[in-house]
C-alpha cells in the first residue's frame, strides 16, 4: 500500500515535469527570445491578444476618369537683352603716328566686355570706364590715314564712327576745335581736362640780362577730358619781356594722358636782377584751356629759370621771400570740409625782409573761392625774416558746400621791404584739389542673426547712392578678423545714379563669440577718374555654440548593465524541479 502511494506520487511528479517542459518549448518556439525574458524591473510580458475579426469594407465602385493631359512645357527664359549700342563721338579726332595716344569714346550700351577696333588696322587695348565711356590705347607708328573707328560687344552688337581718327604724319598743327552743338548734350562720365606742367628747359641752360634765350615747356594733361584751345601765357612780364613776337602761344589740342611742347622766345630785363637773390628766377606760366562742351579753364604754375652767377649777384643783398611748400590738413578736401592751410614762408635772399604781410586770394580777397577764412582775415604780419630763415604759418579754411571736384588756385601775394626800404612784392599760386565724395548708404538688407561659432552665416550686403550724381562703383569686398568671409556671387556692382541701390551677398564663418566688424570697401572712380576706395563697417553679434547635453551617471548605468535574471522558460523549469525560480 504505501509503496503504491509511492508510486502513484512519482507518475504525478514526472506528468508534472513533461508538461512544464513542454510548456517551455512551446514557449521557445512560437514567440522571440525577447519576449520570452522579462523586463528589467521584473514585471511579466503583456499576454497575447487575440485578432479582431476582419470587418467587411464595402466595395466601391470603379470610376473611369479621363486620362490626364500630360503638363506643357515650360518655355526656357531668354537672357534679358542688352540694351542698344551706340557710339556718339571720338576724341581726340587726330594723333601723330610717332606718339600714339588714349582716346576716350563717348555713347551708351557699353559693357566691361565691350571691344574698339581701329578698322584697317585692329584692336586696340580697351578700358570700360562706364555704360557711356570707354578708354582705348591707340599705340606708336600706326600708319598715318583716316580710320573709322568700331566698338564691337561681347553680343556681337557693334556701331562705327566713320573718319573719326586722324594718324598724322607730323605733329599736328593746331587747329580750332569747333564746339558741340549746345541743343545735345551728350551722356558722358564726369571729369574735365587738367593741365599741368610736366617739364621745362632752357636753351642756353644759363641765361643773362638781355641774351635772348628759348624756353620750350612740356604739358600734360592729367583729366578725363581733352584739353582744346590752349593758350599758354608769362604773366611776368616786366621780369620777361618776348623777343620778336608775343609772350602767349598756343598749343595743340591735349588728349587724355597726352602731353605736348611749347617754345617761347624770350630774354630777361637788367631790371629783373636787382630783385634775383639767388641764381634762379621764377617765372609764372598762365594756362587757359577748355574742354569741348566750352567750359574754361585756366591755371598759374612756377617755373625757375637759371641765372649766370654775375647775374645773381646783382641782387645779392636784396631779400627774397617765397611760400616753400605747403600742405593741408585733412590731406584730401571734400565739398562741406574745415581744413588747416599750413605755409612754411622762406627768406632765400642774402637781406632782411622786414614787414612782411601776406594776403590770402589776393590783394581783395577775390581769389579765396570757393574757400572761405575761418576764425581770421585774409592778411598775416611778420615783422621780419632773416636771410635763409624760414617762418611756418597757418590758416583755417573751410570748402564751400556747392562746391565742385577740381583743382582751385589760391592766390598769395607776398609784401615786403629790404633794408634798402625798397618795397618788393611776389604774388605765388597755390593749387589745391577738392574732391567730391560719394554719397553713400552700406547696410545689410534684412537682418542678420542667429550668428554662432563656426556656423555658416548669411551677410547680405546693399550700397545705396543716396546723392544726385553717378557714382561709378567697381567691386566690393567684405574683411573682419574674427570671420572667415567668401563671397555668394559676383562683386561687381556697376555705375549707381542717385537714388538707386546694388546689393550683392557673402558668407561668413565666425572663428570667435563677440561683436564681429565687417568692413566694407566699396572701390570707385572719382570725378578725375582715379580709383578711390569708401568704407563702412557693419556689426553682429556671434554667440558661442551651446554645449552638447551629458546624460546622467544613473541614465549611462541603466543603458550600460546587464539584464541578471533568467529568461522565463529556465524560471518555470527550475521551479518545477526545485531549484527556485
Amino acid at each position: 500500500m504505501h509503496n503504491s502511494a509511492q508510486r502513484r506520487t512519482a507518475f504525478v511528479r514526472v506528468i508534472m515535469l513533461v508538461l512544464a517542459l513542454t510548456l517551455a518549448v512551446s514557449m521557445l518556439l512560437g514567440a522571440p527570445l525577447g519576449a520570452l525574458a522579462q523586463k528589467g524591473d521584473g514585471t511579466a510580458p503583456p499576454a497575447p491578444v487575440a485578432p479582431e475579426p476582419a470587418q467587411q469594407v464595402p466595395v466601391k465602385p470603379t470610376v473611369n476618369r479621363p486620362p490626364t493631359a500630360a503638363p506643357e512645357p515650360t518655355a526656357t527664359p531668354q537672357p534679358t537683352a542688352l540694351p542698344g549700342l551706340d557710339l556718339e563721338r571720338v576724341e581726340p579726332s587726330r594723333l601723330p603716328t610717332h606718339l600714339g595716344g588714349t582716346l576716350s569714346l563717348f555713347g551708351r550700351g557699353f559693357t566691361p566686355g565691350t571691344l574698339v577696333r581701329l578698322v584697317d588696322y585692329g584692336l586696340l587695348e580697351t578700358s570700360y570706364v562706364s555704360d557711356t565711356m570707354l578708354k582705348a590705347s591707340v599705340p606708336t607708328n600706326v600708319r598715318p590715314k583716316e580710320y573709322d573707328v568700331e566698338v564691337v560687344r561681347e553680343d556681337g552688337a557693334d556701331d562705327r564712327k566713320k573718319n573719326a581718327l586722324r594718324i598724322d604724319p607730323e605733329p599736328v598743327v593746331p587747329t580750332a576745335t569747333p564746339r558741340p552743338d549746345p541743343t545735345v548734350e551728350p551722356t558722358i562720365a564726369p571729369g574735365r581736362p587738367q593741365l599741368v606742367i610736366e617739364s621745362f628747359l632752357t636753351d642756353p641752360p644759363e641765361l643773362e640780362p638781355d641774351v635772348p634765350f628759348t624756353v620750350t615747356i612740356s604739358l600734360a594733361n592729367r583729366g578725363n577730358r581733352t584739353a582744346n584751345n590752349v593758350l599758354l601765357s608769362l604773366s611776368n612780364s616786366v621780369a620777361v619781356v618776348p623777343v620778336g613776337g608775343s609772350n602767349a602761344t598756343t598749343v595743340a589740342p591735349v588728349g587724355v594722358g597726352q602731353s605736348v611742347t611749347a617754345s617761347l622766345r624770350l630774354a630777361f630785363t637788367d631790371t629783373a636782377t636787382k630783385t634775383v637773390t639767388s641764381d634762379h628766377l621764377p617765372v609764372s606760366v598762365d594756362i587757359e584751356y577748355t574742354d569741348y562742351q566750352g567750359g574754361n579753364y585756366s591755371t598759374q604754375q612756377i617755373v625757375s629759370i637759371r641765372l649766370k652767377p654775375e647775374a645773381a649777384d646783382a641782387g645779392s643783398r636784396a631779400p627774397k621771400v617765397m611760400v616753400d611748400t605747403y600742405a593741408t590738413d585733412p590731406a584730401t578736401l571734400s565739398p562741406g570740409d574745415a581744413f588747416t592751410l599750413t605755409l612754411d614762408v622762406i627768406n632765400v635772399g642774402k637781406g632782411d625782409a622786414r614787414r612782411l604781410t601776406l594776403t590770402m586770394g589776393g590783394n581783395d580777397g577775390a581769389g579765396l573761392k570757393p574757400f572761405a577764412l575761418v576764425g581770421a582775415g585774409n592778411v598775416r604780419y611778420v615783422s621780419a625774416i632773416p636771410p635763409e630763415a624760414s617762418i611756418e604759418l597757418s590758416q583755417g579754411l573751410m570748402v564751400d558746400g556747392g562746391a565742385e571736384s577740381g583743382v582751385y588756385n589760391l592766390p598769395i601775394v607776398l609784401s615786403y621791404e629790404g633794408s634798402d626800404e625798397q618795397s618788393h612784392e611776389e604774388t605765388q599760386v597755390l593749387n589745391l584739389v577738392v574732391r567730391r565724395q560719394p554719397q553713400l548708404r552700406i547696410g545689410f538688407y534684412r537682418p542678420v542673426m542667429g550668428a554662432m561659432v563656426g556656423q555658416p552665416l548669411d551677410l547680405p550686403v546693399e550700397v545705396v547712392n543716396i546723392g544726385r550724381k553717378l557714382v561709378n562703383i567697381n567691386v566690393v569686398e567684405m574683411v573682419c578678423d574674427s570671420m572667415e568671409i567668401t563671397m555668394a556671387g559676383p562683386s561687381y556692382i556697376g555705375p549707381l545714379d542717385g537714388g538707386l541701390s546694388g546689393s550683392l551677398d557673402a558668407m561668413g564663418i565666425p572663428s570667435r563669440p563677440g561683436d564681429a566688424a565687417v568692413e566694407v570697401r566699396v572701390h570707385y572712380l572719382d570725378d578725375f577718374d582715379q580709383p578711390q576706395v569708401y568704407t563702412a563697417t557693419l556689426s553682429t553679434e556671434v554667440q558661442e555654440m551651446p554645449p552638447m547635453p551629458t546624460p546622467s551617471a544613473e541614465e549611462i548605468e541603466a543603458r550600460e548593465a546587464p539584464n541578471e535574471r533568467a529568461p522565463l522558460p529556465l524560471r518555470l523549469i527550475r521551479g518545477f524541479l526545485g531549484f527556485g525560480s
